[in-house]
């Protein structure tokens, strides 16, 4: 760990942020309950460290309080870490902040536009919200303000997000995410932020800007690594047991608010970097795309949803139709291209243009397994070239459940004696 500078070590004054005393739902016109943000305190004064994008700290809801706050300071943000962060960005760091957050995030409420994201947008005629917390945001930003946010190391950058490395409240490692330095603040972004706080909230009681690290990187890394020096290491009972514990994953989240047999939430963008490697287990990451579903009671099935026709050469057929009813179910073909790349250590459609694999996979054309492997094959990697098939069913009415496929490789671990980790 390397030793702070003076200017890191310095500590802003106590009084840099105001106390948060004005209620939040003035901004959103009482739409959503008083509990929905986490007032700030006086002493909590890290959050005045942030300036133009850096202030969308993915907080889940402690972002709007936090600029709200700010625009109220007159305090100018020159402070010595921002000078830090804005010359490795090549950002100004003269001027208050002020006005950036008024225009990208403050003004928009006011004229009314987050009146679209209310509970009557989310329900559309008979498609009903299956869950309270499909529309209902609670986040808790205390393990937000418990970060020391002067040590910290750049990780990754997605296409919405960064990650960085920092030390949580009790001073163990936490990835935090900001909002991506090349993106505006905008609502939508918010809301898939949101998404993505409630489905880790209904999947382990946390709803935070606060992640685990995975130190080892993601599976992704060990697929592009040259030497291998990871999956080299693998036997046949190691495959069975990753395509188990990667499809428990996906299992897991179509099963959370699972009524009428139908999933609550979507996760839409399965691929090889979603599954991260902690501590010898598999698990599934990043949710800020995720859909949450509707249901009609009236005709007792769940409602689809629609999006552009996706990018990338891991989607499933319907996504790359036009305007087809997309549910769940797309998250099942995606994860038969997870289990493929499993099996073969290489990436999936590699050398093919993404053009390509569009039309061959809209035709109904699936990766497959080359006959002299196959034939090589052990029936622990046989389970799970079985198990790669049931995702590939090309129309997503018959396609197998993640349910379905994840009871499969347990039973096939239980009967050819490997171990779930």
């Amino acid at each position: 760990m390397r030793k702070r500078s003076t200017r890191e070590q310095h500590q802003p004054e106590r009084n840099s942020v105001k106390e948060g005393k004005e209620n939040v739902n003035k901004v959103f016109d009482g739409k959503w309950n008083k509990h929905s943000f986490s007032p700030l305190r006086r002493g909590a004064a890290r959050p005045a460290l942030f300036r133009d994008r850096v202030f969308a700290f993915v907080s889940m809801g402690c972002i709007i309080q936090l600029v709200v706050t700010q625009i109220e300071s007159s305090i100018p943000l020159v402070h010595p870490r921002i000078i830090q962060i804005n010359e490795r960005f090549g950002l100004q760091s003269e001027g208050s902040v002020k006005e950036d957050i008024y225009q990208y995030a403050v003004e928009p409420l006011l004229q009314g536009e987050v009146k679209k994201y209310s509970r009557h947008s989310f329900d559309k005629d008979d498609c009903k919200a299956m869950h309270q917390w499909q529309v209902e945001y609670k986040p808790s930003c205390v393990p937000f303000h418990e970060i020391d946010m002067y040590d910290s190391t750049y990780l990754a950058t997605g296409y919405y997000r960064n990650v960085w490395w920092m030390r949580d409240g009790d001073g163990s490692a936490a990835a935090i995410k900001t909002l991506a330095w090349n993106r505006n603040f905008t609502l939508s972004d918010e809301q898939k932020h949101l998404k993505d706080a409630n489905t880790h909230m209904v999947l382990q009681s946390v709803n935070s800007a606060v992640f685990d690290v995975a130190q080892s990187g993601s599976f992704d890394d060990m697929i592009t690594d040259k030497k291998k020096e990871q999956i080299s290491k693998w036997k046949p009972k190691h495959k069975l047991r990753y395509a188990w514990q990667m499809t428990k994953g996906l299992s897991d989240i179509h099963s959370v608010g699972n009524i009428y047999n139908c999933s609550a939430i979507a996760h839409t963008d399965i691929k090889t970097n979603q599954y991260l490697w902690m501590d010898g287990v598999f698990k599934l990451n990043d949710l800020n795309r995720a859909e949450f579903i509707r249901y009609n009671k009236k005709k007792k099935e769940s409602c689809a949803f629609r999006e552009s026709i996706s990018n990338g050469n891991y989607r499933s057929p319907e996504e790359y139709t036009p305007d087809a009813d997309l549910n769940e179910q797309q998250d099942v073909y995606s994860l038969g291209n997870v289990l493929w790349t499993l099996l073969m250590e290489q990436p999936i459609w590699k050398g093919v243009k993404t053009k390509e694999v569009k039309e061959l996979v809209r035709a109904g054309h699936s990766p497959v397994i080359p006959a002299d492997t196959l034939a090589n094959y052990s029936s622990m990697e046989r389970a799970v070239v079985h198990a790669m098939k049931m995702c590939f069913v090309t129309d997503p009415k018959e396609r197998p459940t993640a349910m379905k496929v994840e009871r499969y490789l347990r039973k096939k671990l239980r009967k050819l004696h490997v171990t779930q980790v």
